[in-house]
Order: structure tokens, then sequence, then C-alpha cells
């Protein structure tokens, strides 16, 4: 990766703006890199966005072949809209029942015998079960249609984060599986910069402290040429002192500068 230099001033925030340190030089990295995939194989039909492009959180960059997905999604909610079987099972259920009313009436009237009340009796608990699974059948389609949804959507690859498409690592056509990566995608709000200093300033730096950060001049036009920013990582590294402050910053002014350009 290429990083982009800049130079700053280490000023102790004090009223009296006591000593300088610096300028030092340091690096101006992403604040993230998120290398985005799929969470299914299948085929890239296409990729919405190339290098260089901004993206939001959420905004729909690739899209994989999902023809058979949505052919299953018809399919079931036809199956989930019908009610054809339970109309069938309530108008059989009420048939029976009619017809267990009479049969009990003339088996009182000693006209028929109880056996064939028995066997009516039967004829209604069956169709009372075949209703009540005339009724689970129509649920469980609605849970196979919200499944079948669910599976669609994980074919179109939105993006996890706001920022910058660095790199294009597939294009429509090729095959994918879940290791694969798609795009990768930098997050330029705020930058991180890394700045690193003798280990002797160790004892005037702490996390929390506000220094000065000069950008290049490009940034002229910006407020942010001179922004007061808090450290927020400090370690030592390589009898080196290593400090992170993380720097808000336009997306889109990066992309006029050679902050975008030298990712």
């Amino acid at each position: 990766m290429k990083f982009t230099w800049c130079i700053v001033a280490l000023v102790i925030a004090s009223p009296t703006w006591a000593e300088d340190l610096g300028p030092f030089d340091c690096v101006m990295d992403p604040n993230l890199l998120v290398e985005v995939g799929a969470p299914v194989q299948g085929l890239l039909a296409e990729v919405m966005v190339g290098q260089g492009d901004t993206v939001t959180s959420g905004q729909p960059i690739a899209r994989l072949a999902s023809d058979v997905e949505i052919s299953t999604i018809d399919l079931l909610e036809h199956r989930a809209s019908s009610t054809v079987a339970i109309e069938a099972q309530q108008a059989q259920l009420e048939t029976i029942t009619a017809q267990q009313q009479r049969i009990q009436t003339l088996v009182e009237r000693n006209v028929l015998s109880a056996e064939q009340l028995e066997r009516v009796n039967g004829e209604f608990v069956a169709a009372q079960a075949l209703l009540a699974q005339a009724h689970l059948e129509k649920e469980l389609a609605g849970l196979e249609l919200a499944r079948a949804q669910t599976q669609l959507a994980q074919r179109t690859i939105e993006s996890p984060i706001d920022g910058v498409v660095q790199q294009r690592d597939k294009f429509g056509g090729e095959f994918i599986n879940t290791s694969s990566s798609i795009l990768t995608i930098a997050q330029l709000d705020p930058l991180k910069i890394v700045a690193f200093l003798p280990v002797s300033y160790y004892p005037q730096l702490s996390i929390g402290n506000r220094r000065s950060l000069f950008l290049p001049r490009r940034l002229k036009q910006s407020a942010l040429q001179q922004s007061h920013r808090s450290i927020v990582s400090l370690t030592r590294h390589r009898g080196l002192l290593r400090f992170i402050w993380n720097c808000p910053i336009p997306t889109a002014l990066c992309r006029r500068t050679s902050v975008l350009v030298a990712l």
C-alpha cells in the first residue's frame, strides 16, 4: 500500500503555547480497509461501481446471478397466497357436520344404528385434522417464501461502510465463492494519521493530548490545513514513539487531492 506524507507540527496545548516540537513527517492512512465479498457463492452478474467511486453504507455495489431464486420466489408467492386447499377442507368439514347432525337425529329416533353415527363422527374428526393441515401448509409456504426472499437478498452485495472504492478484484461473469474479494473499500473519513518520534518525547505526550496538524498545501483552501486533534493511540515501536490521530475530512475533498490517489 502507498501512503500520503504530510508534515505535522506538534505544539503542547497550554495557554502559553510552550515548547514547539517538530515539525515531523507522518503518513495518512484510511481509517478502515474492507474487502467486500459475498455470503454465498455464484456467478457474478455485475459490479455496479469501479475504482475511485464513492459509496455509502447500504448501497448496492454488486449482484450475483439470481434467475433461479427469482423463479422460486414466484412459485412460493403463488403457493403462500393460495387458499384453495383451506376452502376445500372447510367445505368438506361443513358437509360432514351437516351429515353428522342429520344422523344424530335419526339415531335418536331409532331409525339408524349407533354404528353409523360413530362412523360419521370419525369422518368429522378427520375433516378437522385435514383443515388444520391445510392451514399449517399455508403457514409453512409463507415461511419458505420468507427464506427464499432472504436468500435472494444475499445475492445483492451492499457496501458495509461509507468510503471510496480502492480496488476492484472481480468483474461480471466471474464465478466467486464465499472467500472471494469483489471490492476493497477505504473509509477516508476520518483519516488515520500516524507519526513516529524519538522516544525522548514520550514524557511530553499522552493519549488525549491535543496537537496541531498542518496538512499538505493542496488543502490550503480547506479549514483542515491546521487542525487541532487529540492523540488516540500512543505506543513505543522499535525505539521510536508511535502515535495516531483520527482526523475527520470530507470524502469529496479527498477525491480532489492526492490523498485518494496515493492509497
